[in-house]
């Protein structure tokens, strides 16, 4: 532990070593950006609940569920519990709130990351404005999600490797191992990240200290203290190293991969969606950085190329309108690379030009792009429809501010059904009707069925003459076709009731 300490020790003194300044002279632009990105999502922050995991992390963090299966997030839930002290709002906006909190830390890590290479305080400031009004960066930093956590770690990590580059203190590796150990517990996509890091450690093989016995001890000692937390879980809901394996490795590499086709596919369409982050003038400064900062430091260069080439493949197998949030590693990349652009730029005129249209450009883009899509009758998300959510504006606008939607929708549903009736229901309105129920308190004498291994028409069947059923919608995860042969499906509020055809 001592020597974690004293990693964080070096840490900062490495960051704030500015010479006869002061850390307030040198560090008071950083401080700057972190509470304007604060502010900034603050205002744009979604009130309450929303929709799927949103609502089902909420719930985690209220009754703190740490339990360990893919997919839960127990460093978050935990975060979240904290945060859940603070007397705000609602428990859905504390933890919107721990979005926005580290999201803007995730701005201003990055900020010091670009200072790190460039010594520019005004680069610095341009790389970081433009990933904190980048649209999926924007999105997960005002809604509850692990995203804005996971790239805190993602960033601060990259931050004490460039620190130690420079100190070559080993003290540093063993806060990194710690960290990116600690990082699993929140979001595992962090562990398929780790032969990035080996292949980086490899390529540093010149420094011999790394590898030496002790050395490596300490990493590991290091790396087992971080997810420890994750250890305990695991082993206390797992008997046997078979299992482990299974549940920590093979489920979620399952759930995330996609045949070769499919990958290469994102391939091509990855740098539609760089360009929908940083329009135009972040884009071309972004591509001109990448080369300007493989000169530089290949090392870290291929790093952050391998961490972005995975991060691509296991997008390719994530739903799509979700897809994006896999993508936020390589965002952070590309805002690095954005800031080293903006560092080549000599002329000051040019320089201050380009810094308005990256910052503006892509808030009028997205605050338009609701409409312009609505007018050109395009599906780009291709998400099912759901009450109150215009999955233009919902997915394609990051602002959530006066966004009451799926609050109003699990409300209205609660009001609606019959005492002693069944609701059968997918996961994404789920999420939110349990959490009026648990978290708010929210009365409902119905039961609420969700189980995605149930055949659904064998269970209407057997149920429909004791209780009134209900289908909360239309998809076809409802086996709608086959349920519309036996019986009559009438709208119900936002619900369906099915009735029998006889009656």
């Amino acid at each position: 532990m001592n020597l974690l300490i004293n990693g964080v020790d070096t840490l900062i003194m490495n960051l704030f070593n500015f010479g006869k300044k002061t850390i307030f002279q040198r560090f008071w632009l950083g401080v700057s950006v972190w509470i304007v990105s604060f502010l900034f999502y603050l205002k744009t922050l979604a009130p309450t609940v929303v929709w799927g995991d949103s609502a089902k992390l909420a719930v985690f963090a209220y009754i703190w569920r740490l339990d360990y299966t893919p997919g839960n997030h127990p460093l978050h839930s935990l975060i979240g519990a904290l945060f859940n002290l603070i007397p705000i709002g609602n428990i859905a906006f504390r933890q919107n709130l721990m979005s926005a909190f580290f999201g803007s830390l995730a701005v201003f890590l990055l900020y010091l990351v670009i200072f790190k290479i460039t010594n520019s305080r005004l680069s610095s400031i341009c790389g970081a404005l433009s990933l904190m009004v980048s649209h999926t960066f924007w999105h997960l930093a005002v809604i509850n999600e692990t995203y804005s956590l996971l790239s805190f770690f993602f960033i601060l990590l990259i931050l004490i490797l460039l620190t130690w580059q420079k100190s070559q203190d080993n003290r540093l590796l063993y806060l990194f191992f710690f960290l990116f150990g600690l990082s699993i517990s929140n979001n595992e996509l962090m562990i398929f990240f780790m032969p990035a890091y080996i292949i980086y450690f490899l390529c540093c093989r010149q420094n011999k200290n790394i590898f030496e016995k002790k050395n490596v001890f300490f990493m590991f000692i290091s790396f087992l203290l971080g997810s420890s937390l994750l250890i305990f879980l695991i082993i206390s809901k797992y008997h046997n190293l078979t299992q482990v394996l299974f549940f920590t490795i093979a489920i979620p590499f399952k759930r995330y991969y996609r045949p070769i086709h499919k990958m290469v596919l994102e391939f091509i369409k990855y740098p539609i969606y760089l360009l929908y982050q940083f329009p135009i003038f972040g884009f071309l400064l972004g591509l001109k950085g990448m080369r300007r900062f493989f000169k530089l430091d290949k090392r870290l260069f291929l790093l952050l190329l391998i961490i972005s080439i995975i991060s691509i493949c296991f997008a390719s197998g994530y739903m799509r309108q979700k897809q994006f949030y896999l993508l936020v590693p390589t965002y952070l990349v590309f805002a690095i690379f954005i800031g080293i652009g903006f560092n080549s730029i000599k002329n000051n005129f040019r320089k201050a030009i380009i810094f308005l249209a990256m910052v503006c450009l892509p808030i009028l883009l997205y605050y338009n792009m609701p409409f312009i899509v609505d007018s050109l009758n395009i599906d780009l998300i291709k998400a099912r429809s759901l009450p109150y959510r215009d999955n233009n504006r919902f997915f394609l606008l990051p602002d959530k501010s006066n966004y009451f939607g799926a609050y109003l929708y699990g409300k209205e549903v609660l009001e609606t059904v019959e005492p002693d009736s069944i609701i059968i229901i997918d996961f994404t309105p789920f999420a939110v009707i349990n959490y009026l129920r648990i978290v708010e308190n929210k009365s409902c004498n119905a039961k609420i069925v969700f189980d995605e291994s149930i055949d659904i028409p064998e269970f209407i069947a057997k149920n429909i003459d004791n209780y009134t059923i209900y289908l909360a919608d239309l998809e076809p995860y409802y086996d709608i076709i086959n349920l519309r042969k036996k019986y009559n499906i009438i709208p119900k509020g936002l619900i369906f009731q099915v009735i029998k055809e006889d009656n």
